[in-house]
């Protein structure tokens, strides 16, 4: 009498478990890939002035003043009270008047770590830690300056970075 019998052979499964542990204990292709996206969506937040509860808090009246004050003294003299047009004048002058910015950006200065298991940005700008989180600043701490956070990551980039490193630990099977 002949016994039935059935093989399993479980090999080629063994094998892609391990390509996918082997592959999710190294995230660093994938996070590699998405630096650029990362720092395009922390420059978007900050040109948007919008942080992830909404729109930034308007500037207080004598900020605005005084803001209008130094770009309208900019545009009438060509320079500033010290004689040099900075970045941050002609930023100024561009916003206030409506006018292009001359070709300036933002002068980011992010940083990355990227590692097997994380991606991390940074802003060394050393004034950007009191913009992003509020509080008070300046001579003796005597302006309050509102939250206007915009080092932060939206829900549509964490389901792109989900359906990434799911594409890269799965591509080993």
């Amino acid at each position: 009498m002949i016994e039935p019998m059935v093989t399993l052979d479980w090999r080629s499964v063994d094998e892609g478990l391990r390509d996918i542990a082997r592959r999710g204990a190294n995230l660093r292709p994938v996070f590699a890939e998405l630096k650029p996206e990362l720092q395009a969506e922390i420059q978007s937040h900050f040109e948007a002035q919008e942080g992830p509860e909404g729109p930034w808090p308007q500037r207080a009246a004598s900020t605005e003043a005084r803001m209008t004050k130094q770009a309208r003294m900019v545009a009438k003299r060509g320079s500033t009270k010290r004689g040099k047009l900075t970045r941050r004048t002609i930023r100024r002058v561009g916003r206030i008047f409506g006018q292009p910015l001359l070709g300036y950006k933002f002068p980011f200065q992010l940083t990355f770590d990227v590692e097997r298991n994380y991606l991390e940005a940074r802003n060394r700008v050393k004034w950007s830690a009191i913009h992003d989180e509020g509080g008070r600043a300046g001579r003796g701490g005597r302006s309050n300056i509102p939250r206007r956070q915009f080092m932060w990551a939206s829900g549509r980039f964490y389901d792109r970075v989900r359906d990434r490193l799911l594409t890269h630990v799965l591509r080993g099977w």
